[in-house]
């Protein structure tokens, strides 16, 4: 039953992320960014529940990187798109396809497979889209959101070693903390 219910979430971080980049209407980023962050959800649940399950697949971890190339790479690309900046940078300019192909990099060269660690090497596609996302409900103007997805980029193809959200939480749980003295 897990494994069914980790697929559903894989699903789900796939529908949101097709929504969020088909949605119509330009002036819906904030709209849009929340499925994201929905997607997001998905996705950070699904991979622990589908490793609890006993039986995690390779159809379900091709699956996952699919729906986060969608959702965490694509549609926040896409809603940069359609919130471009006045710019005469060609780098500004170039932004939402630089996050765009760092994103595919980083899952082509990192995200096929099961995870073996708790330890990222670069910074992992969702928590990338999690930080446009995040830039989009603080309604960012298009100038800093364009340079945020260029140091996201620059991050999700980086060397640098970053904890999973899982490792995280479990060095803030309560069992972790020493007692007062």
């Amino acid at each position: 039953m897990q494994h069914v219910l980790a697929d559903s979430l894989t699903a789900g971080n796939l529908a949101c992320g097709i929504a969020a980049t088909l949605l119509p209407g330009e002036g819906q980023p904030v709209r849009r960014s929340a499925l994201i962050l929905t997607g997001a959800v998905f996705d950070t649940l699904d991979g622990p529940l589908a490793r609890t399950s006993g039986n995690p697949t390779d159809l379900g971890a091709a699956a996952d990187s699919i729906s986060d190339v969608v959702t965490c790479g694509v549609a926040p690309a896409a809603l940069l798109v359609s919130c471009r900046p006045v710019t005469d940078s060609p780098l500004l300019r170039a932004a939402p396809g630089l996050y765009m192909a760092a994103a595919a990099w980083r899952l082509m060269r990192f995200g096929i497979g099961h995870r073996t660690s708790h330890v990222f090497r670069g910074l992992p596609v969702t928590g990338a889209g999690i930080g446009l996302a995040v830039g989009y409900q603080l309604r960012l103007p298009p100038r800093a959101l364009s340079c945020l997805a260029l140091a996201l980029a620059a991050a999700m193809v980086s060397p640098i070693s970053v904890l999973s959200g899982e490792a995280l939480v479990r060095r803030s749980t309560p069992r972790d903390i020493p007692p007062p003295r």
